[in-house]
């Protein structure tokens, strides 16, 4: 009885470890391609922002 409680519990947080997961990278590309808008790159780059974060971080600290 215990363990399919315990197996419930995990399928749970597995499940929600798994939309969760799925949310962060659909913001992540999205926050890159808007990124991109503003500084006026034309190619879809899905790694420029994680290699400028620290330049960016320091030119507009305000965005």
């Amino acid at each position: 009885m215990e363990s399919d409680k315990l197996a419930i519990r995990m399928r749970m947080a597995g499940g929600v470890l798994l939309i969760a997961s799925f949310a962060a990278a659909i913001g992540y590309v999205v926050a890159t391609g808007v990124v991109q808008f503003w500084f006026g790159h034309a190619e879809p780059d899905f790694l420029w922002l994680a290699r400028n974060y620290v330049a960016l971080k320091g030119c507009q600290p305000d965005r």
